[in-house]
Formats: structure tokens, C-alpha cells, sequence
């Protein structure tokens, strides 16, 4: 599939499409980038980021599993704080959600899970009226 230009205001256009990461709350991407800071922290050259030396974990499906268990009880004690059943501590439960979610994202994606073409950021982008239903929706 050949690729579309898209114009720009004053006529500059460009043919390589580029995910959409203005869709991406910017709190977000803060409170993700310090629980990564904090798993340093915690442990060090063991903990998981993009930079760190230890990407082969990835591939580790029992780690993947336990680590999802792990995000679930995040997930269930962010739920009883937000009910008043549980007390608001330091520990930031939805960066930990959120921390678990890119994990399972590149593991899957490591282990060779996906489906052909699942994953790929540019799959919507390449459908511009899906894009267009997207974003007319949304007004």
C-alpha cells in the first residue's frame, strides 16, 4: 500500500504517517515515566524500562503472568480507595497499572503473540476514514 500525503497549512506535505502521540495525556506519560523512576529506585539494574539491560525478561511468560497478577491487585486497591474502603497511600496505583500495561505490551510483542498486523501504530492511520470517524465522533 503506497503511502498518502497528507498537506499541511502553507502546502508543506509529508507521505510517512507517524502514530498519533498527541492522543496521549501528557499527566500520563509523567506518571508512567516516574513509576519507571521509582522501579529504579526500588531495584535497580533488575527493574524493567526501556533502557535497561535486562529486555530478555520480556520473553519470560511466567514473569508476564505474575506481573499482570500484580497489576490486578494495583487494579483492585486503586477500585476500594476510589470507594473509600482503603486508605490513599504514597503508591501510585495507576502508574502501576499503567507501568504493567506497556510491560504486556512489548512482552507480547517480545514472546510473538500478536497477529499480523496487531500492535502496529500505524494500522488506523493507514484507514483515514477510520481515523475521520474517530476524531468526528469525538466533537
Amino acid at each position: 500500500m503506497a503511502d498518502q500525503v497528507q498537506i499541511f497549512a502553507g502546502g508543506q506535505g509529508i507521505s510517512t504517517r507517524q502514530p498519533s502521540f498527541e492522543l496521549i495525556p501528557h499527566h500520563a506519560m509523567v506518571r508512567l515515566a516516574d513509576r519507571l523512576g521509582w522501579g529504579i529506585c526500588r531495584k535497580g539494574d533488575k527493574s524493567w524500562n526501556a533502557l535497561s539491560k535486562n529486555q530478555a525478561i520480556l520473553q519470560d511468560r511466567e514473569f508476564l503472568i505474575n506481573r499482570l497478577g500484580h497489576v490486578s491487585q494495583h487494579s483492585l486497591l486503586l477500585i476500594a480507595k476510589l470507594m473509600g474502603d482503603a486508605p490513599w497511600t504514597g503508591d501510585d496505583d495507576a502508574g502501576a497499572i499503567m507501568w504493567g500495561g506497556v510491560f504486556a505490551a512489548c512482552s507480547t510483542k517480545a514472546l510473538g503473540l500478536l497477529e499480523p498486523g496487531e500492535g502496529d501504530s500505524l494500522r488506523i492511520i493507514s484507514r483515514p476514514e477510520e481515523m475521520e470517524k474517530f476524531f468526528a465522533e469525538r466533537k
